[in-house]
């Protein structure tokens, strides 16, 4: 089993705002940490969320100083707020669930299911149909997630009424 965040999964979210987090990518987690410690934030760069572990926000910290060295900005400062405002810790559940707090949902467009995508040392939660609609998405996470609203029945044009 590697150390990276690595393939695609579409999960439902349940009325309770539960999202089941990818078997494959709790095992990542824990072999880094040892722990089911989760961490999620608003992208910055995408109309999705991004998850990883919680030791990932020292690099995070470590990027954002090496930007900004000694400077005292308010660049400096809306960089950071970009970067930590918005994330969350987790733990996530021996069923292998977190619970989406609904502003990020709300600021993600997440609605009923979760797209996921492993990135190496950090992954991406879509809405689907908000990723299907994204100019920029990738070729094979895109029929990846096609094959995966077929198997389930659901419709690719838009999100179930």
């Amino acid at each position: 089993m590697s150390d990276y965040f690595i393939s695609c999964a579409l999960n439902a979210i349940d009325g309770k705002n539960r999202l089941s987090i990818p078997a494959d990518y709790r095992q990542v987690i824990f072999a880094r940490t040892a722990t089911k410690d989760l961490r999620l934030a608003p992208s910055r760069n995408a109309t999705c969320l991004v998850g990883f572990d919680r030791d990932r926000p020292d690099q995070l910290m470590a990027d954002h100083r090496a930007r900004f060295a000694s400077e005292n900005s308010r660049e400096r400062d809306r960089d950071a707020t970009q970067i930590f405002s918005g994330m969350v810790p987790l733990t996530i559940d021996d069923a292998g669930r977190v619970v989406l707090p609904p502003v990020l949902k709300r600021l993600r467009k997440i609605e009923g299911h979760a797209f996921f995508i492993g990135l190496g040392d950090y992954f991406e939660i879509w809405d689907p149909w908000v990723y299907l609609a994204t100019d920029d998405a990738d070729e094979v996470a895109l029929e990846t997630l096609r094959e995966e609203l077929l198997a389930r029945k659901l419709p690719i044009d838009g999100p179930p009424a």
